[in-house]
Formats: C-alpha cells, structure tokens, sequence
C-alpha cells in the first residue's frame, strides 16, 4: 500500500514525535523514508532587511550554515529510525515550508506524508495557521498527523 514516506520535521523536538509512529507504520508497509527539513526563506528575508546583510558572500554562508544546522538537526532524527531497522535518506530545501513539503513529496512519489502538528486551537488556529494543516489541505497522499504536546 504505502512504498515512500516523507517526513518532515522543523528542528523542533516537538517535530520528532513523529519518529517512532512513522518507524512503525514504515516497517508494516516496508517503506522507504525520507526525512526532510525546510529553511524558510521568509525568514531571512526579514533578517537581511533588518540586518542590511544583502551580499553575496553574506547570502551564501548564510545558506551554508542553514545546510549545516538542518543536516546536524537530521543525523540524530535519522538515527532515531535507524534504531528501528529503518534506513532513512535526508534533505534539506529552502523556501516556503508547506509548498517545499508538498513538491517534495510529489519529486520523491510519496505515498504517506508523516508529520507532527502543534495542535493550535481557536483564533491561534485562523490567525497562524499551521504548515501540518495546509499540507493536510493541498496533499494528494495521506498524511498522518501526529499531535505534539
């Protein structure tokens, strides 16, 4: 039934409690998993304007070290899955959070989207929305929203 299984995660520990749901429903179906962390672009753009940090050179060890903090955030989530017999491959993209995930999941042929939500409520809910429930919305796979605490 389900052969791919994307999951994205944020940095957050409050992301990660994916892991061990996704672990297993990948080892009942034999998935194959990918583990996926999106910069969100909008945010430096709020930080070159504020810290009026626009070159080149500075752009680029700013994407370098994005890279390098969502790879360091990725090595211990992957090991967490390799805990399970499960061998996950990993990415990073840059832009806008529920778009990325959404391409991603189609470039790779995803079958299941795996993914933790906040669980806001009320007019926190309307006023921010949330990246797990535009993907929910936009996905054309299922996706399995694990509540955070």
């Amino acid at each position: 039934m389900y052969k791919r299984m994307l999951v994205p995660v944020d940095g957050s520990l409050r992301s990660e409690v994916v892991v061990s749901h996704a672990a297993e429903t990948a080892k009942a179906f034999g998935c194959s998993i990918r583990l996926l962390t999106v910069v969100d672009l909008d945010k430096r753009n709020g930080k070159v304007a504020q810290d009026n940090h626009s070159d080149e050179a500075a752009s680029l060890a700013w994407v370098e070290s994005q890279i390098e903090e969502a790879e360091n955030h990725l090595r211990p989530v992957a090991e967490r899955f390799e805990e399970h017999g499960l061998k996950p491959e990993m990415e990073v993209r840059f832009g806008n959070p529920p778009a990325e995930i959404l391409k991603a999941a189609a470039e790779y042929g995803t079958d299941i989207i795996a993914m933790a939500t906040r669980s806001r409520r009320g007019v926190a809910r309307l006023m921010f929305g949330s990246v797990a429930d535009q993907v929910l919305r936009e996905s054309h796979v299922p996706v399995l929203l694990i509540t955070a605490a």
